[in-house]
């Protein structure tokens, strides 16, 4: 009877063990990547939005309004999620997939701003710097797009 109670009690610590480690560990890690999967595959539905400007197209300024919004928000997501991760991933985040979260938050932001806008002066492009952006943020995260 003794063994019976010390393997029930066994099978509970496991099961209680392994729930805590994908809740703590497993979970956080899969919404930080699915929040790199869907911002990379806004830059790449999105990239037209860096060559527009505001204009009487109510349509074009709509996405451009919603493109601007959606990127602070998964810059807001992304600081989010990785502030989640065990210091233990945020290393392997960092020296070795070498992923530059920081600086993709900063040209993101960036990116937000340039979006859509006008320099009245002419002596900025604001498209050509929504583009550096744009690849800025590509390359902080590495995404390959060769594939």
């Amino acid at each position: 009877m003794n063994e019976i109670y010390q393997l029930f009690i066994t099978g509970i610590l496991i099961f209680a063990f392994q729930r805590i480690f994908v809740e703590l560990w497993i979970k956080p890690l899969n919404v930080f990547y699915s929040t790199l999967n869907r911002l990379e595959s806004f830059l790449i539905k999105y990239a037209y939005l860096s060559q527009r400007v505001w204009s009487q197209n109510k349509i074009l300024d709509q996405e451009l309004r919603e493109g601007r919004d959606k990127i602070r928000e998964y810059a807001g997501d992304l600081i989010a999620n990785y502030s989640r991760l065990f210091i233990l991933e945020k290393i392997w985040i960092k020296r070795f997939k070498k992923l530059d979260i920081q600086k993709a938050k900063k040209s993101l932001i960036k990116l937000s701003n340039y979006l859509g806008n006008i320099d009245e002066t002419k002596t900025i492009n604001l498209r050509i710097m929504a583009s550096e952006q744009i690849d800025e943020v590509r390359k902080c995260l590495k995404f390959d797009l060769s594939d």
